[in-house]
């Protein structure tokens, strides 16, 4: 059981969401159109919650008017029917808000993890020393300054692979996956995917290179 549901969450929907959150990554203004549709249900939203707070704030108590002949007696009350419209209304866009906000942090992480990494790097400088002066009495000697230049070396990181076959579970392809490289989240994605279609066969690691 726990094993079908882990299967259909990670092959119908993480996967879907992922993919969708890389197009939207590759386009330049998809994170500004995200940006724009939260603020307009963010504000319809907003609108809502102060018209459901005026209808759940309206008297109970019930007016009567007399009509022209004084017979008969008019009672005016509340309709609940647009109260109960609005408080699912708000309950829909609620969830509309949430999905955005998480589509939003996920192009920003895909976007702009690698810059923050790289600027996070720290690099190797060339060192230089003065030049040393020896000053005796009637003798000056200059010595030739000493250059250290210290090769840069590109800082390891992690390389992670994964690979796995002989797949049998349903819809899983037989030879199954493979991925070699530094994306961590490629990496668990890929690793989880052998794990979910029981392969017989999954050789996963990291090391620095």
């Amino acid at each position: 059981m726990l094993d079908s549901i882990y299967h259909i969450f990670t092959n119908h929907l993480w996967a879907p969401f992922v993919s969708f959150v890389e197009e939207l990554e590759a386009k330049p203004a998809g994170i500004y159109v995200l940006i724009v549709l939260l603020i307009v249900v963010a504000t319809i939203q907003s609108k809502l919650i102060l018209k459901k707070r005026l209808l759940q704030n309206l008297p109970s108590s019930t007016v009567e008017a007399n009509d022209d002949k004084g017979k008969h007696k008019h009672k005016h009350q509340p309709i609940t029917s647009n109260l109960k419209f609005l408080i699912i209304t708000d309950k829909v866009f609620t969830v509309v808000c949430l999905s955005l906000v998480v589509l939003i942090i996920g192009v920003c992480y895909i976007r702009f993890s690698p810059a923050v990494s790289d600027f996070l790097k720290t690099d190797t400088s060339s060192e230089t020393t003065p030049s040393d002066t020896t000053t005796t009495p009637g003798t000056t000697t200059t010595q030739p300054a000493t250059t250290t230049t210290t090769t840069y070396e590109a800082p390891k990181r992690l390389y992670y692979y994964c690979s796995c076959s002989g797949c049998w579970a349903e819809g899983c392809p037989r030879d199954g996956y493979s991925y070699g490289g530094y994306d961590s989240y490629y990496y668990y994605y890929y690793h989880s995917l052998c794990q979910a279609c029981k392969c017989n066969s999954l050789n996963a690691g990291s090391f620095w290179k």
